[in-house]
């Protein structure tokens, strides 16, 4: 599971007077929109690659830790040597809403955000201050992330992505545009388990001749609060021309401890 925080789309410009309110009345906690059960405390998500003969091979661990709200404090991942790959810190004032963002993806520069939240429209602004680049979020009723937008100090839109539910909430399309390709980028398709669990993904790549992913994953391991503690995935790249490719098979091992 990559470090990944979606953008969301709204028609608006930094010049829009933002009303204000926490972010818990706009947005549900991280915890739930990553699908977790019960009150995770900390996350530690060891992924390896399987091999032909069963050997497992460690590529990168994941850290994830919330208080007690939900809220996502700190995300790490780093690799096999423990080189640090990717953080992201999460601030939150005295009164406990989301104030400001400090990261770094890959090896891009770190960067530091202030949150902006405004209720009455159920919208989340990251913004930069450096470079006034920002990230819109806006988000359904139920709390859950709806479309996204990148947009330049100008007002120049980036990037969009939009999300589609079914009836459990969950995604099953999420599709990123990039404005200066004027078209999809890529485009992926889950599907859910009556547990909640997501059994099947197609990642589409319309920047690279229409290549798709195609992922299931199994959940041979669940612990008492519901949550997922082995996912085997199994990966096949798919070429227009009709070759298909198997990747390595992929498992990823969780540890999960509780908030009381």
């Amino acid at each position: 599971m990559p470090l990944i925080r979606p953008l969301l789309l709204v028609l608006c410009t930094l010049s829009i007077a933002w009303a204000g309110g926490k972010h818990l009345e706009v947005m549900a906690p991280y915890c739930q929109q990553m699908d977790y059960h019960g009150r995770p405390h900390c996350v530690i998500e060891r992924r390896y690659e399987t091999s032909d003969t069963g050997t497992q091979k460690l590529i990168s661990t994941i850290r994830l830790e919330f208080d007690a709200e939900g809220n996502l404090l700190h995300e790490e991942e780093v690799d096999a040597a423990n080189k640090k790959l990717s953080f992201a810190d999460y601030k939150y004032d005295a009164s406990g809403t989301w104030v400001s963002l400090v990261e770094q993806l890959e090896d891009e520069p770190v960067k530091s955000y202030q949150i902006f939240v405004d209720t009455a429209s159920r919208r989340v602004a990251h913004v930069e201050p450096k470079t006034k680049q920002t990230e819109f979020y806006s988000y359904t009723a139920q709390g859950l992330i709806n479309d996204t937008l990148l947009k330049t100090s100008a007002g120049k839109i980036i990037e969009t992505t939009t999300f589609r539910r079914n009836a459990s909430s969950h995604k099953e399309e999420q599709i990123l545009t990039e404005k200066d390709e004027g078209r999809q980028s890529t485009e992926y398709l889950m599907q859910w388990s009556d547990k909640g669990f997501e059994i099947h993904s197609t990642f589409i790549m319309r920047h690279e001749s229409d290549d798709r992913l195609i992922t299931t994953y199994e959940h041979p391991d669940v612990d008492a609060n519901g949550n997922w503690l082995i996912c085997i995935e199994t990966s096949t790249m798919h070429r227009p021309n009709g070759e298909k490719i198997p990747l390595p098979k992929e498992t990823v091992k969780r540890e999960i401890t509780y908030h009381p």
